[in-house]
């Protein structure tokens, strides 16, 4: 490249970084989509924003869109593809009678039809109605815009949604497309058998954009939850470094979120809150418990013992379950001297209840964390 045009290019590149934004700034737009996204998740619906906005891209005429995915339903192609073990409800798609790239939605059991005000009775068989279903809940300042609710000036679209697992019937043919030149067979059987490793990949990708977000107002539970992402994928080295910066930062001036904070400590925010700001203070002075819910994913697999299923999350002092973190990474990396020390932190930690609430069945778990680490300690 020549220096006209690497100066071009330049300034080209500087060009857009006025007008769309830097890498950064970019993606960290898309970072709080996605964490908006995660916030609203819950057991009936999973959020999904996507959209010139959601994508980074902030102009005048940036659109932002959302799908509300009912996880209660299952689509399936056929009846012959209902899962029986699966606990969702199933619908099955009728394609006769249809336009091209359309399909009917219909009820597999008929006895959850009751109660269900999106279903309408056609021939004996309980179809969903594509009316009701995309009216429901709209706001009267929305109106249908295909298959969404939309503002009045297109730039916020909304729309219900079920999820088909399977490859739609009616695109199997492209599944057997001629592969006469590109790609090689030999490549496609390599994707093929190794699509568990991309899933993985995602998974970890997706969690770790997911904590780098949450780094941005809540810094020890973000890291420690980055650190357990690093332990389950078995990057021990990785995952001391993130504990060793994480309890660097539990210090003595943090707050231990509870409902017994003291006069002091509130007098010590609200002057810190002051100087620095609500949301800064909250991110670098306050301490919460660490809480791992349901299927707890990130929990360390040795420390699924502290699982109830009667308390639903599993609440874990940070400092309590740094060092134990600290010392299972020691462990698995055969490093004796380290696991002495993360041992006799932890058993510091419980004994001078730093940074432990100040509860019975807090001091339990931590209590149970330090036997399973000497448990440990003797193998």
């Amino acid at each position: 490249m020549s220096k006209t045009d690497k100066t071009l290019s330049l300034q080209f590149y500087q060009y857009l970084n006025n007008i769309i934004g830097s890498e950064d700034v970019v993606k960290t737009r898309r970072h709080i989509f996605y964490a908006i996204d995660c916030g609203n998740r819950d057991s009936s619906y999973i959020m999904i924003s996507s959209g010139s906005k959601a994508e980074g891209l902030d102009f005048i005429d940036s659109d932002y869109d959302q799908m509300y995915l009912c996880v209660a339903y299952r689509v399936y192609n056929s009846t012959n593809d209902v899962s029986t073990s699966s606990k969702k409800i199933p619908i099955i798609m009728d394609s006769s009678d249809t336009k091209p790239g359309f399909t009917k939605l219909k009820m597999y059991i008929m006895s959850r039809v009751k109660g269900n005000k999106f279903c309408e009775i056609e021939e004996g068989k309980a179809y969903f109605s594509s009316k009701l279903f995309r009216e429901h809940g709209m706001p009267n300042e929305m109106v249908i815009h295909g298959p969404c609710q939309s503002t009045i000036d297109g730039s916020y679209d909304f729309v219900h949604c079920f999820r088909c697992k399977e490859w739609i019937k009616q695109a199997e043919q492209w599944i057997y497309r001629p592969r006469s030149s590109w790609p090689d067979y030999k490549l496609v059987s390599s994707i093929v058998q190794y699509d568990s490793n991309k899933f993985v990949y995602k998974q970890y990708q997706t969690s770790l954009n997911y904590f780098k977000a949450g780094l941005h107002c809540n810094a020890t539970s973000a890291w420690s939850l980055l650190a357990s992402l690093s332990y389950k994928h078995k990057r021990f080295h990785e995952c001391i470094d993130i504990v060793n910066y994480t309890l660097s930062k539990c210090t003595p001036d943090k707050i231990v979120l509870w409902q017994g904070v003291t006069l002091m400590e509130q007098t010590f925010f609200q002057k810190i809150k002051n100087i620095a700001g609500f949301l800064s203070t909250c991110k670098h002075f306050i301490i919460e418990l660490l809480r791992f819910p349901s299927p707890f994913n990130l929990l360390p697999i040795e420390l699924t013992s502290l699982i109830e299923t009667d308390r639903g999350d599993v609440l874990i002092p940070p400092v309590v379950y740094l060092n134990t973190l600290a010392f299972l990474c020691s462990h698995h990396l055969k490093d004796y001297r380290g696991k002495q020390t993360a041992l006799q932190d932890l058993e510091l930690t419980i004994r001078e209840r730093y940074l432990i609430v100040p509860n019975k069945t807090v001091l339990e778990v931590a209590k149970h964390c330090l036997s399973i680490v000497e448990s440990t300690s003797i193998m």
